[in-house]
């Protein structure tokens, strides 16, 4: 799936999150602010109150600066902006952008990207909670969230 322009998310917000990360036998727990609007998306990452990433996208392309702390090769930054899509954006704009056999379903607080009829990302809302499962990459999160 190729990125949606900001503009898709058809509102603006800015909240920040504790997102406890798991990934393998690998668990972090991180503070992230992320920003969307009309014109961009933003989200910087802190861990132990140090800057690790930040991710900009917008009208002139995608921007990212990560801290020589993490092992950037296992990082893409156009999978972090998919996640936060994939959990904001709506699901009508979402499946117009997803590539043939792929489809995204949302029902009630249940969030599902589909391969053909394997679930491959669900993402359950609980309140200001969000669960993300990410079964194809083998990772998962959960976010606390705090709107301003």
């Amino acid at each position: 799936m190729s990125l949606l322009p900001p503009g898709a998310y058809g509102g603006e917000l800015t909240c920040v999150q504790e997102i406890m990360g798991t990934y393998g036998n690998s668990k972090q727990v991180l503070t992230g602010i992320v920003r969307l609007s009309s014109e961009d998306m933003q989200v910087t990452l802190f861990a132990e109150m140090a800057r690790i990433m930040t991710i900009k996208y917008g009208a002139l392309g995608m921007e990212y600066d990560f801290s020589p702390l993490i092992p950037v090769a296992n990082i893409r930054p156009e999978y972090v902006l998919f996640d936060i899509q994939l959990t904001y954006f709506p699901a009508e704009a979402i499946n117009k952008a997803l590539p043939k056999g792929m489809t995204f379903s949302e029902e009630g607080a249940v969030r599902t990207l589909y391969r053909g009829d394997q679930a491959i990302v669900k993402i359950v809302r609980n309140g200001e909670d969000i669960e993300f499962i990410n079964n194809e990459r083998s990772y998962s999160y959960l976010i606390k969230q705090q709107e301003n």
